[in-house]
């Protein structure tokens, strides 16, 4: 099994809706990289345009990729990536989804964002990932347009109101859209419970029930379903239960996400603290050092893709 971490990399706080933009998280990803090096894991920070934008950002990321430390790929934040339909200070107050945008909208924001990429880099991106898993299927005809090569915006047995996304019963499921070679590497979001498996009858009638009091009742005590990533609740139990059951149903990769701003005290509103970052660090270290102990090795988004695409091939 191959082991890939993905990073939203974006400006501070997100979830919060302002006109303004800071992008201080980014100085404090050189711990989070350390970690990933100290046990040979290789992030895909996945870029939004101003993180792409930023002379200093630019030239920390460029860095690690000389260096074959990490790989960058694209990450389009509708609000902040030009061309505006309006005023730019309304469009990051507003925030459209993705899929609100026009066809011409859609394809000259993607086109700005991996110009803007290209330019500040050297190289296009070919690996990506929509602002609030907003996967619209115009994506398909546009990323392959621009020779993107893997996608990792689906999230699998999670369907997301007045969305245009899709909808994955494993964790790893390539597709392909009328002539289209985009293979789908989707965030890990598995069944944890001990005897269920992810092609199992009952997980298939649980994806069919409406969401409600039941559903929740049957996650809680029996699937468990649970995300690669951490939120304050997550302890470092969770994400190896998650590790163990993607073995279990002998999945060919595990992929973790997390958000730049998540590992700045104040960057989310999840993780306020520098005591609640430091414990975010003991879970993931935990979470590593195991994985590294049972031989799972790190890869990163683009070259996993590489590899896999020719092996189906």
């Amino acid at each position: 099994m191959k082991f890939i971490i993905t990073v939203d990399t974006e400006a501070d706080n997100q979830w919060k809706i302002s006109n303004k933009l800071s992008l201080d998280n980014i100085k404090y990803l050189s711990r989070f990289q350390k970690l990933c090096q100290d046990y040979n894991f290789i992030p895909t920070y996945l870029l939004t345009y101003e993180v792409a934008s930023d002379e200093e950002s630019v030239l920390f990321f460029k860095r690690l990729v000389d260096e074959g430390k990490a790989e960058i790929g694209a990450h389009l934040h509708t609000w902040t990536t030009p061309p505006f339909a309006g005023e730019e200070m309304e469009e990051m107050t507003r925030r459209p989804f993705l899929s609100e945008l026009t066809d011409e909208q859609l394809k000259l924001k993607l086109e700005n964002l991996t110009l803007k990429i290209k330019e500040n880099f050297g190289f296009s991106p070919i690996s990506f990932r929509a602002g609030r898993w907003d996967f619209d299927s115009r994506l398909v005809s546009i990323l392959n347009d621009l020779n993107y090569e893997v996608d990792c915006s689906a999230t699998p047995k999670i369907m997301w109101k007045n969305r245009d996304n899709y909808f994955y019963k494993s964790s790893i499921n390539p597709f392909k859209l009328g002539d289209s070679s985009l293979l789908e590497i989707p965030v890990s979001i598995i069944y944890t419970g001990i005897f269920v498996k992810e092609s199992s009858s009952i997980s298939g009638l649980f994806l069919r029930l409406n969401d409600g009091f039941l559903k929740k009742v049957i996650n809680r005590f029996f699937l468990k379903l649970s995300w690669c990533r951490i939120f304050p609740e997550t302890k470092s139990a969770d994400l190896i239960n998650v590790f163990k059951s993607a073995s279990r149903n002998n999945l060919p990769v595990l992929e973790f996400m997390i958000h730049s701003s998540e590992l700045m005290p104040g960057g989310s509103p999840y993780f306020k603290t520098k005591e609640s970052i430091d414990s975010l660090y003991f879970n993931l270290e935990v979470f590593f050092k195991y994985l590294s102990s049972n031989n799972v090795e790190g890869s990163g988004l683009v070259d996993f893709s590489k590899k896999f695409s020719s092996k189906i091939s």
